[in-house]
């Protein structure tokens, strides 16, 4: 599946923010989340959320988007 770019506002959303994220082993510290995610050409709705959230290691995808939503 190719990653098709969600430029407008909903970019950032729960579904794309997994989308960017997928094949990444967990658990995974932010540094190689953010890297992981402009491997796979997440859009800059995405990537902005991704640089907001904690520096810390996270679990899981839930993991990550639930530190998205307390971020945004």
């Amino acid at each position: 599946m190719e990653h098709v770019d969600c430029g407008d506002v909903k970019g950032g959303s729960a579904k794309d923010i997994e989308y960017s994220l997928r094949g990444v082993d967990f658990p995974a510290e932010k540094p190689a989340l953010i890297q992981h995610a402009m491997e796979h050409s997440a859009n800059k709705v995405v990537m902005d959320r991704l640089d907001k959230i904690e520096d810390r290691v996270y679990e899981s995808i839930v993991d990550v988007t639930t530190q998205v939503g307390k971020a945004a």
